[in-house]
């Protein structure tokens, strides 16, 4: 018997819809686990992050984890896919962080990009021969939140570094920040920039482009001698006129396509929860689906569908872990990400207000919230502030719970060549770290105090009140998002300037 094809006139798009290709729309959480290629979500802390098929074949999907494994699969659609792990392979150490793009073109499907949570070394690596080899590339930002390869060019990559869109036209050898030749050539506003592409798997020809100011645009055959681009977001959208981070697309189980986008981080007003929205008209009309069990400081690197299970979504964001959806966005169940590492960084202003004189002294608490003992040699904090004065400086432990001597320090500028990065409020950071005779903090326990302090050589000021991790308090701890703590490298509490 032959299979019904149906074709729909959409926004000029001609969709093909082949019902019985695909699987249950209303999926029970046990059908969803058995499709993944790992762990269920009701035991381990590694997470599905992303699902990214190949365009012009959704049998081929590949699938992330929080872990930093990657695994691909040729027979997407089946209620019980064959899974096979491409990273790491062989004597590859994986990254341990969480991946948060997947991208490769259709025109050559041995390249594939994978970019990972985090500021540390290797958070972009590509492979030429189909995974067998991996080879780490040269980022142009420690901090990559997803990765797109250009349909009809795939020299050319876009990747998202925090708030900056950078592009290569070499395979990621050198970088900039604009393109004047890009071969989409879309109508776009002026310093505007593409920042994600989604590259429909069952039709090449079919693509959705999101860009660095909230744009949204869709064009049924970027392989038309003029192509014609429909954009979707207009001053009516709802949607956030901030950068797109990712766009997810369902035409498989209707005429008219689902999308689903995730925004970047708000700047101001960091708490309301307005980063991820779907439309399932087609764009007409959009739903904040940022709900209560996703925090609101979360910055989203990613969101995807589960090929088979069309209502299953999966959501990755930078610092706190995963998210899935077994209803099209409806309801999130969450899953912190660095194996339930649940730690956060208690402030006191030893200085008790003094914002202007010769020394600083930042009093800090690490809380371990987890239920594991946490190695303080595996952990590093930075305290973020301005030096006001050129010379060079002393750190000193005045006392420390765990004992003085297994304290350490480093003095960073940002100031430093070739890449000087200066922030508001910071040009300098502090790092503590601790030695590997420094202990654990045990399980729902504490660091205890550590009471530090740093000053010049030549005992000149410094001026507190414009330092980004410096914050006024009373003689108690309080939480502080302003001092940042990693666990090796990756940073899993606050945010940097």
């Amino acid at each position: 018997m032959k299979k019904m094809i149906k074709t729909v006139m959409f926004c000029g798009i001609v969709l093909l819809w082949i019902p019985g290709l695909l699987g249950a729309l209303d999926p029970g959480i046990q059908q969803v686990d058995d499709w993944e290629p790992m762990i269920p979500a009701g035991g381990d802390a590694s997470m599905l992050s992303i699902i990214v098929s190949t365009p012009g074949n959704l049998q081929k999907t590949f699938a992330g984890y929080s872990s930093g494994e990657v695994y691909v699969t040729e027979n997407a659609t089946d209620p019980y896919p064959a899974w096979t792990k491409i990273y790491p392979v062989g004597n590859v150490t994986v990254q341990k962080r969480m991946v948060t793009g997947i991208a490769m073109n259709a025109l050559n499907s041995s390249y594939l990009y994978i970019s990972f949570e985090g500021d540390a070394a290797g958070n972009l690596i590509k492979t030429e021969d189909g995974g067998r080899t991996w080879i780490t590339m040269r980022p142009p930002s420690p901090d990559i939140r997803g990765i797109s390869v250009h349909p009809l060019n795939p020299e050319i990559l876009y990747v998202i570094a925090k708030d900056t869109v950078f592009v290569s036209k070499n395979r990621g050898k050198t970088w900039s920040t604009s393109i004047a030749d890009d071969p989409f050539q879309i109508p776009l506003e002026t310093g505007d920039i593409i920042s994600t592409i989604e590259q429909l798997p069952y039709d090449t020809n079919k693509v959705f482009v999101g860009t660095k100011n909230g744009q949204l645009y869709t064009c049924a055959d970027i392989n038309a001698e003029e192509p014609y681009w429909y954009r979707i977001t207009n001053a009516a959208s709802t949607i956030p006129k901030r950068l797109i981070t990712a766009i997810a697309v369902d035409t498989h189980s209707s005429s008219i396509p689902k999308l689903y986008i995730t925004s970047g981080h708000r700047e101001t007003d960091p708490f309301e929860r307005d980063s991820i929205w779907r439309s399932l008209g087609g764009g007409v009309e959009w739903e904040n689906i940022h709900t209560d069990s996703i925090p609101a400081e979360s910055q989203l690197c990613s969101i995807s569908i589960n090929p088979y299970y069309l209502n299953t979504l999966y959501i990755c964001f930078r610092n706190q872990g995963t998210a899935r959806s077994i209803d099209r966005g409806s309801t999130w169940t969450l899953f912190p990400t660095n194996f339930l590492i649940n730690l956060k960084v208690r402030y006191r202003d030893g200085g008790y207000g003094m914002t202007l004189d010769n020394h600083i002294k930042p009093h800090l608490q690490i809380k371990n919230e987890s239920a594991q003992d946490i190695p303080l040699s595996e952990l590093t904090m930075k305290y973020w502030y301005t030096i006001d004065s050129s010379s060079p400086q002393q750190f000193w432990v005045d006392y420390a719970y765990i004992g003085n001597n297994y304290v350490q320090s480093s003095f960073v500028s940002l100031n430093n060549s070739p890449a000087p990065e200066p922030k508001e409020g910071a040009d300098y950071y502090l790092e503590v770290s601790f030695s590997d005779e420094a202990g654990v903090i045990p399980a729902e326990g504490s660091s205890g105090e550590l009471q530090l302090r740093f000053n010049k050589s030549d005992w000149s000021n410094y001026n507190e009140t414009d330092d980004y991790s410096y914050m006024e308090t009373g003689f108690p701890y309080e939480e502080t998002q302003h001092v940042t703590l990693y666990w090796n490298d990756v940073l899993i509490w606050g945010i940097e300037p």
